[in-house]
């Protein structure tokens, strides 16, 4: 069990970091680019609201003007990061408004 605990504390420390590492002024990008396009009238589909769809958009991401890089190579924590990044989207909509600019 102690090689099993030592893997499970690295792989934690190793999630830890990945999310530190997130670009937050970059997702504040797409926020605000997010934020345009509600105000002009514009809507943003996808194709349903399933996680595996959630980590798609923002797998997207990476691949637009608006890139979200995710320093590290294990799909795992990458995708881990990129949910984490959707909820800030979906949340920053949801429950953030005021500090988001009054989106709404």
């Amino acid at each position: 069990m102690p090689h099993l605990t030592r893997w499970l504390v690295e792989y934690r420390d190793q999630q830890h970091e990945a999310h530190a590492a997130l670009p937050l002024a970059q997702v504040a990008g797409v926020v605000a680019l997010l934020q345009r396009a509600c105000g002009q009238g514009a809507r943003i589909f996808g194709n349903g609201g399933g996680a595996a769809n959630a980590s798609h958009f923002a797998t997207d991401l990476g691949k637009a003007d608006h890139v979200l890089v995710i320093p590290d190579t294990h799909c795992g924590r990458v995708e881990d990061a990129q949910m984490t990044i959707c909820y800030m989207l979906n949340y920053t909509f949801m429950e953030a408004a005021d500090a988001a600019g009054g989106v709404s």
